[in-house]
């Protein structure tokens, strides 16, 4: 039984479909592999349909599971929700095929097996997983000689765990990963955006939260939430998640993730109540981060304090502000503040 982080029922009857295609695509692989070799007919896509065909999936150290299937499952569903534009060829097929060039005494090499099935496109899969952020990189070689290629690249946060054993579920952050992929690399950032069964996804960067400077300029009397300022900007990082996490144009790090990227470079000085550092921000723009949000906190008379919000990018090691929002806030209240800020971090992505 699968625990809902972030409650979703498209999420979930995607996932539910991507096992139903594993299951069958796994047993259609066995009848062929017990039957004799047949030559098969090429069925030709029609004119500007793209025959598409997984020729490698390679994933990353920290994925236990096995994704082949998955990617396979997830291509076939993406194509049966573009018939106009896709065909996918399963592995059933693509399998078939080496074993009848094998059985003829060929190599078969990715590109022989895409000859033989009339490929338009190969497609080369790189699935990395850091904590609970997937991302998939995808490649795909062009006939006639599969040289030329186009390049795409998708996050998703991986939303679901296994209410017993807590393993992380990958089918539907990995559906959504491969669209991202996919539209990126045909350079159609609304291709999803009429499909029916699937989520309508868009190509979407990934974005961080960091910190927010605390200010109380030693005003008395003492605030509690600058007193404890290291657990009010930790439920602040949360709640600005929380208000942006299905914000359809970023995709955001959870704070597990994002405090692994700083922990895989040994930053270990970064604090949710301090601004980002110059050394933060390049290392985010070394994980591929483009987006950050941070902020600010600050005392400005005995009764009143000042909360801002900042959305910025991270280009080559430049900072650039794109958008800031404030509020005042008048009392010492937490709920008050923490309802804010996410009124704020909501503005921030519209």
């Amino acid at each position: 039984m699968a625990k809902t982080t972030y409650s979703s029922f498209t999420r979930m009857l995607c996932a539910a479909v991507l096992c139903c295609l594993v299951s069958c695509g796994s047993s259609e692989a066995d009848s062929t592999s017990r039957g004799p070799a047949v030559e098969q007919q090429i069925q030709k896509p029609q004119a500007g349909k793209l025959r598409l065909m997984i020729a490698v999936v390679n994933q990353g150290p920290t994925i236990a599971d096995t994704l082949e299937g998955r990617c396979d499952a997830a291509l076939n569903l993406i194509a049966s929700e573009l018939p106009e534009r896709f065909e996918s060829v399963p592995f059933a097929e693509r399998n078939k095929a080496i074993r009848e060039l094998e059985a003829a005494g060929q190599d078969p090499t990715a590109a022989r097996i895409a000859e033989k099935l009339g490929i338009d496109r190969l497609v080369f899969i790189r699935v990395m997983r850091l904590e609970n952020m997937l991302r998939v990189g995808l490649t795909m070689t062009l006939a006639p000689d599969y040289k030329t290629s186009v390049e795409g690249t998708g996050y998703a946060l991986i939303r679901y765990r296994n209410e017993k054993t807590g393993a992380r579920i990958y089918d539907t952050a990995l559906l959504e990963a491969m669209q991202r992929a996919l539209a990126g690399a045909v350079r159609d950032s609304s291709l999803f955006a009429h499909v029916k069964t699937i989520d309508q996804v868009r190509p979407a960067p990934p974005i961080v939260i960091s910190g927010i400077r605390f200010d109380d300029k030693k005003m008395k009397p003492d605030w509690n939430m600058f007193e404890d300022k290291v657990v009010t900007s930790y439920e602040m990082v949360l709640k600005i998640f929380e208000a942006i996490k299905d914000a359809p144009r970023y995709v955001a790090y959870d704070i597990d993730s994002r405090d692994s990227m700083y922990a895989m470079r040994k930053l270990y000085m970064a604090e949710n109540y301090q601004a980002p550092t110059p050394q933060e921000l390049g290392l985010l723009e070394s994980f591929e981060v483009r987006y950050i949000i941070s902020g600010s906190f600050t005392r400005n008379t005995p009764n009143e304090a000042e909360l801002t919000l900042t959305l910025g990018s991270l280009d080559k090691g430049t900072y650039n502000e794109i958008v800031k929002r404030s509020t005042k806030i008048t009392a010492d209240n937490r709920e008050q503040v923490l309802g804010a800020l996410q009124n704020l971090a909501r503005e921030l992505v519209q």
